[in-house]
């Protein structure tokens, strides 16, 4: 996939294609695009978008592969609100 593709432009939704590819990257080899596709029954070329920020991600699509990464939701979504608050201009004195 070319990594010049246009991103979603959102803090939120970036933030979480962020720790998607780290949980990914985290369960090692074993965890391909296509592994992943077999167990939440999201398109590969869909998964590559939401994992690269470059479409938008549904909460559904969010809880379905978390479970597959084996994930806790809650956490997840805390996790993902730290690093908008971190990176977020508002949040910047």
């Amino acid at each position: 996939m070319d990594t010049t593709d246009k991103t979603t432009g959102d803090l939120y939704n970036a933030a979480i294609a962020a720790q998607l590819r780290i949980l990914k990257a985290g369960i090692g080899k074993s965890m391909t695009f296509s592994a992943l596709e077999a167990l939440t029954g999201i398109k590969l070329r869909q998964l590559k978008y939401l994992f690269n920020d470059q479409r938008s991600i549904h909460m559904s699509e969010y809880m379905v592969i978390l479970q597959a990464l084996g994930k806790d939701p809650a956490e997840a979504m805390a996790e993902a609100q730290a690093v908008v608050e971190k990176t977020s201009p508002a949040s910047k004195p």
